[in-house]
């Protein structure tokens, strides 16, 4: 089996020779790829006596951070627009609630969307709903935010 691959120094110099040029003449520097999981601090905002929240996926390629995760949110009276607040599993300095955009889905219910939008006063997402219930509802969301640079 192939466990290393040897690569003459005169073909890595001529790689880079090759992203510096490139870059020079306004092409496109390697992007970043990362990903991992976080447990998000979830913060009632309205509407809201309790919240359990699970452990929730994230990935990053360049500036924009893709999210997904499992809460359960626990209203206090049904019918009500319920709203709670996700911190980010990495800063963003957003300057426009815009920059956060996604949504969120719940299977037990009779109006199973939310909706989830920056806050860029505490650099969060926002997830509102009309609360379906009283009773604990899991809600599966999903958004994407940009980095500032």
């Amino acid at each position: 089996a192939l466990t290393c691959i040897h690569v003459l120094l005169r073909s890595l110099e001529t790689v880079g020779n090759y992203i510096r040029k490139s870059e020079a003449s306004g092409g496109v520097a390697p992007v970043v790829a990362t990903s991992g999981q976080y447990t998000p601090a979830i913060t009632g905002i309205a509407n809201v006596d309790s919240v359990v929240v699970s452990e929730a996926m994230w990935f990053r390629i360049g500036q924009i951070v893709k999210v997904t995760g499992n809460v359960a949110i626990d209203a206090t009276a049904a019918g009500t627009e319920t709203t709670v607040s996700t911190s980010l599993p990495m800063a963003s300095d957003m300057w426009d609630n815009a920059q956060v955009g996604g949504v969120a889905v719940s299977r037990h219910v009779d109006h199973p969307a939310a909706s989830i939008i920056g806050d860029a006063a505490t650099d969060t997402a926002r997830m509102s709903f009309k609360a379906p219930n009283t009773s604990g509802t899991n809600w599966w969301f999903d958004f994407t935010y940009r980095m500032r640079s």
